[in-house]
């Protein structure tokens, strides 16, 4: 199992920017005239799910193991981080989404990739 470091790098970075930018006073706010917060966390997450699952050379099904691994673990983090803002608060129900919204993408990654296979063999 090899890993490609330029996903986990995007990754890791676009995860951070979550973080800083979600918590700056006033910006979840802002953005969320934009968008509601369902739409965010589906699209943020989604899209980290894709980078974790195109970071690993692995099988399918351990591709999207990492991946959903991963951002469960960093849908948990933001909400935990969100604790210890008074103007934030954690929910439950958002990392559900986080999740839900990886395990979509992951899953359906993982389903191209299998049908795509199968078209080949």
């Amino acid at each position: 199992m090899r890993y490609r470091p330029v996903s986990i790098a995007v990754g890791y970075t676009f995860y951070g920017a979550i973080l800083v930018l979600g918590n700056i006073p006033g910006w979840r706010s802002g953005i969320g005239q934009v968008a509601p917060g369902f739409a965010l966390h589906s699209l943020a997450y989604g899209f980290l799910s894709a980078l974790f699952y195109n970071a690993l050379e692995a099988t399918a099904l351990e591709r999207v193991r990492f991946a959903l691994t991963t951002v469960s673990l960093m849908g948990a983090g933001d909400e935990l981080l969100q604790t210890l803002f008074p103007y934030r608060h954690a929910s439950i129900l958002d990392w559900a989404v986080d999740v839900t919204a990886a395990m979509v993408v992951a899953g359906g990654l993982a389903l191209f990739e299998l049908g795509r296979s199968r078209v080949r063999a």
